[in-house]
């Protein structure tokens, strides 16, 4: 995915000049927990980007380009219900058919020590948003706030 989509700056292995440039991460109670570099390769939990790069991966996903037409069905299929009624798991990403009039929603979050992330793609609208922090406290009531600035009229019922 990084070399086709041009994600230079995209890697799930620490490198040399993250030392200089990668953000430190702030615990609960607002102490510097540091880079959280890791020494182990993995999918689930060492992926290191910037918003400019994963801005790229999301318009590929919401323009239907860069993956098989099969592969790009089987993770908008819905696989499993989650708890909240109408919003479904995929593949690696969570799907929200029929919320709201900004349905379909897709999106997926992700929590690696001090730091949150999460994104919303709206393809009906063509629009996407990127949410990336480095404290422990950068979800919940923050996401509601800045998602109710980008949408306003959502209900956010995917939170």
């Amino acid at each position: 995915v990084f070399e086709p989509f041009g994600m230079k700056h995209s890697s799930y292995r620490w490198r040399p000049e993250y030392d200089s440039i990668a953000a430190d991460g702030y615990t609960a109670e607002l102490e510097n927990g540091g880079k959280a570099s890791r020494n182990t390769d993995n999918a689930a939990f060492t992926f290191r980007t910037n918003v400019r790069d994963f801005s790229k991966f999301l318009d590929a996903l919401m323009e239907g380009k860069g993956l098989s037409a099969e592969t790009f069905q089987a993770m908008m299929t819905p696989y499993r219900a989650l708890d909240t009624e109408g919003m479904f798991f995929g593949l690696g990403i969570r799907l929200t058919p029929t919320a709201s009039n900004w349905s379909p929603i897709w999106s997926h979050s992700g929590s690696n020590r001090n730091f949150r992330c999460k994104f919303w793609v709206f393809p009906n609208k063509k629009s996407y948003l990127i949410y990336f922090t480095n404290s422990a406290n950068g979800a919940g009531s923050t996401r509601k706030k800045l998602l109710k600035v980008f949408v306003p009229d959502y209900d956010c019922a995917d939170l």
